[in-house]
């Protein structure tokens, strides 16, 4: 992308604050969907292994109570916090070797 400071970057940024808000303005239709496919055939999936407590925490992160401001000041921390992450970086790592994608 060309680094932190580049135009790139900060457009990535921009789009993930603004796709994360779109995401919270439907997050009744995501959190619907989530519960039918946690009863349902993806009850068994790892990511549902924790049951009703994993749904809550997927709903707490639309961050039900907060304002447009707010929650676009977290998604926008998320990329922050994001940077020189282990896992980030482990990630990128994994696309360089796997998918031939460069950082």
């Amino acid at each position: 992308m060309g680094g932190v400071d580049s135009g790139n970057f900060r457009l990535f940024r921009s789009l993930f604050v603004q796709g994360y808000l779109a995401a919270r303005r439907r997050d009744a239709k995501i959190m619907q969907l989530v519960e039918m496919t946690r009863t349902g055939v993806g009850r068994y999936l790892p990511c549902f292994m924790g049951g009703e407590l994993a749904v809550e925490a997927m709903r707490h992160r639309f961050l039900p109570g907060k304002t447009k401001r707010e929650a676009a000041s977290y998604a926008a921390k998320l990329v922050q916090s994001s940077i020189g992450h282990w896992r980030t970086t482990c990630y990128d790592e994994y696309q360089s070797c796997v998918q031939g994608i460069r950082v």
